[in-house]
Order: C-alpha cells, then sequence, then structure tokens
C-alpha cells in the first residue's frame, strides 16, 4: 500500500510517503544555495513522493533562517519546484506563522505570555497568507499547506489556554477558529479550485485544558463541507506538550489513531505526521483506512534514502524520536540529527571522491564514533578494518537500547553493521587491539575509538555496589535482589534515570495483565505486586540534563512509580546498611548501583604508534566522554574535512 499512487484534489502522488516540514535554519535571506539544495535533492531522489519546504507569510512569522515570503522567495520557491521534478517528486509549500515571540532576526526564542492582537493586526496576517499563496503557486508550488497546529500562531487563536480574548476571535471555539477560517477563504481565493490545499493540525493539543480531537473534527469537517481544504494533515501534540509530539514516548501509531478519529468524519485524504519506525505499521495503518498518506519528516532526516530502502525490503535508520532535531531549531541553531550527521552536510560529501587504493585504515572500536569512523573511511575508498574486543557491534550503545521504548536504537546498530557489510569493512570481532596486533596490518592510518569504562566515586571504593551495566547486562538474579529490597542508584544524569525505568520496567507486570487480573479475579492487585523500591542521588542540582525536552516525561514517570529523587546532594559515608547524604540524611540500602558514568579507556597504543611514526586519531569516548550523538559526529567529522593522499 506505501508503494501505491494517491491523489489529493485530482493531483497524483507517486506513493505514501511525504517528507513533512522541518525548519533546517539552512535559508539565509532566501537564499537557494548548495547546501539547501542537496540536502532536499538527496531526499527527493530517496524517493519522496513529496517534499514540503515551508514558508512564512511574512517576516514578522519567520525564526532562525526561514524562507519567507519577501524578496527573493520567488526565485527561491522557483528552484525548489524545478529541482524536485526532476524526480518526480510533488513540491508543498506549508504557510507559516511562527506566533508570539516572533522577531525579525533567528535567535533563540525566550517564552513570555502572548498579547492579543489587533483585528487589523488579524486583517493583515490573513492577507500575508493570501499573498504567500499567490506567489508560491506561480512558482512552481504544486500543493499548499497551512501550518494550524504544534503551537504556532493559528493553533494559538484555536487553544483556549493561549486565547482570552473576548471579540469575535475568542470566546467559544467558532470565534477562536475564525482566522483559520479567513486564511483558508484567503488562500482559495487566491490560487483557485484546482490546487490542493491541506490543513495541518494537531489532533489534539494534549494538554490539559486544551483542545481536543472532537474540536479538530468540527473544524475539519467545516472546512471540507465550505470546499476550502483538500486534506488534512495530522500529528500530535504541541511541542511544548506534556508529552512532546513526535519523541519516543508517542508511537506511530497513536497519532494514527488520532488521524482515524478524525478520517472517518471527512471524505477527503487524511495525511498522518509522525516516525515510521516500522514498515508494517506503516502498512497497517493505510491498508485499515486510518490514513492515506505518512508525512515523516524527521525519518526522511534520519535517512534520505528511507523510501527507496523500504521499496528494496533494507534496513534503513529509524528516527530514534529523541528530539534533538527541533530543539536545535528552537535554540536558534542548524537543524541535525543525533543519529544522522550526515545531514545537512551532504553539498560537503559531494566533494569527497571515492578513490582507489590499497591504503589501509584499521578502526579500533565497535562503538558509535568506531562504526561511523569505519564507514566514512569505506565510503572514500580505503581498505577499512574494524577490530572490536566485543562479540557484537554497538559498544555502549547496546545498553542504551535496553530502557522501555528506547529499543529503536537495536534498529540504528543493525543499519549501520548492515552499511559496514555493504562497504565490505573487515569487522573482526572478539580480538583484543594492542599496538602488535594493529601494527600487523600495515596500516596507513589508524583510528582510536576504544570508549571508556564506568567510574566509580571514591567513597565507595571497597564497598559492595553493583556497576550499571551489570544491572542492564547481568543475571536475573540482579533483578531478583532488587525486587527484594531497598535499592540506591548513584547518579541521576540520563543512565541513572534509564536505569531506574528498566529496574521498573522488569519488576513490573504488564496492563494487559493488570487488566485481566482486575476484572476476573478477587486478587488485590498490592498482594501480587508491589512497584521497587529506588532512590536515586544525584550530585548536579538538575537531574537528566543531557535528556532535554523528554526530561519532564521521563522524571514524571519515575514519580508515578514512587521513585525517590535527590539532587544537590552527595554521599558522604557508605556504612553497612545505609549511607549518609549531604543533605543530613541517612537512608537505608540493600542494593548500590554506580551510574555516576564513566572516563576514557587507558591505553599505551597512541604512544606506540607515535614511536612508529604511524599516524592515528583520538575520537569519541578514548578523547573524552561524551554522547552518542557526539561520538557519532566525531568518526564522521574525522573523514568530512580529512582527505588523506
Amino acid at each position: 500500500m506505501i508503494f501505491t499512487p494517491f491523489k489529493i484534489n485530482g493531483k497524483e502522488f507517486k506513493n505514501r510517503l511525504i517528507m513533512s516540514a522541518l525548519n533546517t535554519g539552512f535559508v539565509i535571506d532566501n537564499e537557494f544555495s548548495d547546501k539547501v539544495s542537496e540536502f532536499y535533492k538527496k531526499r527527493a531522489k530517496g524517493g519522496a513522493a513529496a517534499i514540503t519546504t515551508i514558508c512564512a507569510v511574512n517576516k514578522e512569522g519567520s525564526f532562525n533562517n526561514m524562507p519567507f515570503n519577501g524578496e527573493g522567495f520567488d526565485v527561491f520557491c522557483n528552484k525548489m519546484s524545478n529541482m524536485l521534478k526532476e524526480y518526480e517528486c510533488k513540491h508543498i509549500v506549508q504557510l507559516f506563522h511562527y506566533g508570539s515571540g516572533s522577531t525579525f532576526q533567528g535567535e533563540k526564542r525566550e517564552e513570555f505570555i502572548p498579547k492579543n492582537m489587533s483585528v487589523e493586526d488579524i486583517k493583515h496576517i490573513v492577507e500575508s497568507f493570501k499573498k504567500a499563496a499567490e506567489i508560491s503557486v506561480e512558482n512552481g508550488a504544486d500543493a499548499l499547506e497551512i501550518e494550524a497546529g504544534k503551537g504556532f500562531l493559528l493553533s494559538e487563536f484555536i487553544s483556549p489556554i493561549t486565547n482570552d480574548r473576548d471579540d469575535q476571535y475568542g470566546d467559544s471555539f467558532d470565534n477562536r477558529v475564525n482566522i483559520v477560517f479567513n486564511v483558508m477563504k484567503s488562500v482559495r481565493e487566491a490560487v483557485g479550485a484546482e490546487i490542493p490545499v491541506i490543513l495541518s493540525v494537531s489532533g489534539a493539543q494534549m494538554t490539559e485544558g486544551g483542545y481536543t480531537v472532537s474540536d479538530m473534527v468540527k473544524l475539519c469537517e467545516k472546512a471540507e463541507k465550505e470546499g476550502l481544504i483538500n486534506a488534512v494533515k495530522v500529528s500530535g501534540g504541541w511541542y511544548n506538550s506534556k508529552v512532546p509530539c513526535e519523541t519516543y514516548f508517542v508511537p506511530f501509531e497513536t497519532i494514527g489513531a488520532i488521524s482515524d478519529s478524525i478520517k472517518r468524519n471527512l471524505n477527503i485524504p487524511v495525511i498522518t505526521e509522525g516516525r515510521l519506525n516500522s514498515v508494517t505499521m506503516g502498512e497497517k495503518m493505510i491498508e485499515n483506512t486510518m490514513t492515506d498518506f505518512l508525512a515523516i519528516g524527521k525519518s526522511f532526516l534520519a535517512d534520505y534514502d528511507i523510501a527507496i530502502k523500504i521499496l528494496e525490503k533494507k534496513t534503513y535508520n529509524v528516527c530514534q524520536g529523541c528530539n534533538k532535531c527541533i530543539e536545535s531549531i528552537m535554540r536558534g541553531e542548524e537543524l541535525y540529527c543525533s543519529y544522522n550527521p550526515e545531514a545537512g552536510f551532504e553539498y560537503i560529501e559531494n566533494t569527497h571522491r571515492r578513490i582507489a587504493t590499497a591504503k589501509k585504515i584499521v578502526v579500533v572500536g565497535g562503538g558509535p564514533a568506531g562504526m561511523m569512523a569505519a564507514k566514512k573511511s569505506a565510503e572514500r575508498g580505503y581498505k577499512t578494518i574494524l577490530i572490536t574486543n566485543e562479540s557484537r557491534l554497538g559498544g555502549q550503545l547496546n545498553m542504551a537500547g535496553l530502557p522501555p521504548k528506547k529499543d529503536d536504537i537495536f534498529k540504528f546498530i543493525e543499519n549501520l553493521e548492515n552499511d559496514l557489510k555493504a562497504l565490505d569493512v573487515n569487522i573482526v570481532y572478539d580480538t583484543f587491539a594492542d599496538f602488535e596486533k594493529i601494527k600487523s596490518y600495515e596500516p596507513y592510518f589508524v583510528v582510536l575509538a576504544m570508549g571508556s569504562v564506568p567510574v566509580v566515586p571514591d567513597v565507595f571504593k571497597d564497598k559492595k555496589y553493583i556497576l550499571a551495566k551489570d544491572v542492564f547486562f547481568g543475571s536475573n538474579k540482579v533483578i531478583e535482589n532488587i525486587k527484594r529490597g531497598k535499592t540506591v542508584i548513584i547518579g541521576g544524569g540520563s543512565l541513572g534515570l534509564e536505569l531506574a525505568e528498566f529496574i521498573n520496567d522488569k519488576c513490573c507486570i504488564c496492563d494487559e495483565n493488570i487488566d485481566v487480573l482486575s476484572k476476573y479475579t478477587d486478587i488485590p492487585l498490592s498482594d501480587m505486586y508491589k512497584k521497587p523500591d529506588i532512590t536515586i542521588i544525584e550530585k548536579l542540582p538538575i537531574l537528566g540534563f543531557e535528556l532535554n525536552s523528554t526530561r519532564e516525561t521521563v522524571i514524571n514517570g519515575l514519580l508515578n512509580n514512587d521513585v525517590k529523587m535527590f539532587t544537590d546532594t552527595e554521599v558522604i559515608e557508605v556504612k553497612e546498611n545505609s549511607i549518609v547524604l549531604s543533605n543530613d540524611k541517612e537512608i537505608e540500602y540493600d542494593n548500590i548501583i554506580i551510574a555516576t558514568g564513566s572516563e576514557p579507556v587507558s591505553s599505551t597504543i597512541a604512544e606506540e604508534l607515535m614511536n612508529e611514526r604511524i599516524s592515528y586519531s583520538i575520537i569519541g569516548d578514548s578523547d573524552y566522554v561524551r554522547d552518542a550523538e557526539k561520538a557519532l559526529k566525531d568518526g564522521f567529522e574525522l573523514f568530512l574535512r580529512m582527505f588523506i593522499a
């Protein structure tokens, strides 16, 4: 079903995969640069049926180097449309206004209370949407999309939380959507009946007191009835919802269910926006008439060839839903993908030609930095050998994929391993790479990516403790002991928090079993299941600072499971059955788990290579400890700007 054509308002799309709009931060003053061109060209060649680019309807409504309807946009839009047509890829232009907090610059935005616009301001905005629509269609746009979701301007009018007006644009729902209907009418008037017009909505605000699915059904039904739109695109909640939309906490099928609730009330196509992490699920959503198209912008960011790879039944780089891409844009930076460091650098990659050479590059370490370095080395044409002392690739990513909802990381490892095999990288497993082993390959260049090892605070030396990795990879006996006693986790960074999630997941019974037991037995659940007694100790003033937009969701989940947490707290003394804290508290324990971080693996290989005049580079945790995103970037950047003769 994914690769069957489908029409919107008589215009045929070659398949059901649309790259939804992403502000890249690459477009400076509407310039169609090589960076912009190559970014979108790769995704058009990768099989997208359509690519959606953003047009802020005026300068005031743009942010962070976004295309806007002003000087040069006509040329930008024309070049984009013509380029996409070369690959039978439709060009959808999203008409956009940021809303509250808009400035004339693209700097980081600070939250503030929105102020009400005058009626004249609103008329000006409606006219701006109309003019942007006209310019876009005149310069080759195949379809238009009106952004009325995710917390941007039009959705701020729809929401009773952000709209406190008492005139014709506020108070009742019908009044709050007036501006949306005025925009749709003006756009339709500008472009006529034949151009497909898509309304983009958040299916529900996903915030207490916000608008609901029923509200969106009412809006879309009326818009269709009046002939104003030809399709509806449905996403999850707003970017500042309690559970941010399109993170790994919101499965695609959840948004599909919201789409289904809207679609069953309409007679026009529905497009569902999210992350396509399961082809089977995407097919099921279309087959079960939950949706007609899959809008997967973040998935195209993670892998520009995703459509072709799905068609050819190959693995692809799955979007991890970490939301770092959106966070980068909201900070006023360029768009990037934590698990695809090539995104945004396609234009530089084109300057590297594959060379025919017998020169060998040896990569030591099979974690994210080593795997990425080996991939780029092989792509440059070097005979590449990757040596790992483990029986599988992935390094610490194999641990990162074990907490609840994080298993897509294993798909990332699988896909990158398949890339290495396709590039004929010689992967040597279960082998300790000392200097003599490395030298035996007669390398021209060596990449040292040996990773890191856990750090144990001095206060716990000579005490009984468990390392986080031994909980993740340990025997069932470890979990059994944790179930029976009081557990203290030392370290409240992402490792400590996700470890607590993992323990809770291992110790609980699934929702389906709870449902059965509550309906058909008289056994009190409190007699059958007790939440593990977990306390997290963090010396910094904030928990999980690396998690960013997913942090609150993770912490709230732990609080719901009665996990106790201390910040700004250190362990002063470890007694036989209790620990003394810097906040003058003393807590009992049965198990202490160390999740305080890591330090680079100690090695003399670099010195030995230097003594033998063999060139090398140290990357990833071997240099200094960092997260997977920075480790992958390290491996990529090593070969991005390095031209070895």
